[in-house]
């Protein structure tokens, strides 16, 4: 791919962070709104999944556990083990209960557990707060949002242009202030050979993905009317996406860009044929 290089600073930031496994979910909504960026509010734990991290809370020995229900999704079931009943060499297990999450209420059987009290506690608990995973999804999703580019293929680590900084420090600022256990970091990159050649690799192994899977579902011919529609203009911000790096970069990706636009009307075509029809 030619590349055709000018004098432009492409200074920027790159991002990794550590994330508490219990941000309270309001504070999120509250600041993420203020800010203007109530799309990234995310949604609360799933009530299985609150269910699940109940469970586990409560019953952190390790003799104890908790085996999700082959045909019902959300149930589990709690098992004790006993070693001295039979002695080391065997185990005998016994199952204490079981719960599961029905229309937002917890089921136990046998109705009368000891143990329902405080399954039912930390169930409510749970649905309160957003696990690491989740939360690292909220940012992923916040850096892509500002054009941010993944430096590493699964992600956990990011470049930023500087020019997005101060919308992305608004959004670190809710995040840490929800709870003190989370932390986003930044190493500040300069202009140099060794971070435009970084920054590049990461850009096109980025778009050349987006363009495989656009060009896979076209190829398909399994598209409607609404998906041919997305797709196209998904193309289309994948170019202005480019441009935008363009820019930043100081560098001509015409080969992505043609790339992109080879999409853009191979969507645009099989739309016609789709309304045609």
């Amino acid at each position: 791919m030619s590349v055709v290089t000018k004098n432009v600073k492409y200074n920027g930031l790159t991002m990794f962070w550590s994330l508490c496994d219990s941000t309270p979910l309001e504070p999120l909504r509250e600041g993420l709104t203020d800010i203007g960026r109530a799309d990234l509010v995310p949604e609360k734990t799933e009530e299985g999944d609150a269910l699940k991290r109940a469970l586990h809370f409560v019953f952190r020995d390790r003799r104890t556990l908790v085996r999700p229900l082959e045909r019902m999704r959300g149930a589990y079931a709690v098992v004790l083990e006993d070693a001295a009943a039979l002695g080391d060499e065997k185990m005998q297990y016994e199952e204490a209960f079981k719960v599961a999450c029905i229309d937002g209420d917890l089921v136990f059987n046998p109705d009368d557990t000891e143990y329902r009290f405080q399954v039912e506690r930390a169930f409510q608990e749970q649905q309160k707060i957003l696990p690491a995973s989740k939360l690292g999804g909220v940012l992923t999703k916040a850096i892509m949002s500002l054009q941010g580019i993944p430096l590493r293929p699964r992600g956990g680590m990011y470049w930023l242009s500087e020019e997005k900084l101060d919308e992305w420090n608004d959004i670190v600022d809710v995040i840490q202030g929800a709870h003190q256990g989370n932390s986003v970091l930044g190493m500040r990159t300069t202009t140099d050979t060794g971070t435009l050649d970084a920054v590049c690799f990461s850009l096109t192994t980025q778009v050349e993905k987006m363009l495989e899977t656009l060009t896979d579902d076209l190829e398909s011919g399994d598209l409607g009317k609404r998906a041919l529609q997305s797709r196209e203009d998904r193309a289309r911000e994948l170019d202005s996406f480019i441009q935008d790096y363009e820019t930043i970069l100081g560098k001509s990706l015409q080969e992505l860009r043609d790339r992109a636009g080879e999409a853009e009307s191979a969507a645009a075509v099989a739309l016609l044929a789709v309304l045609g029809g």
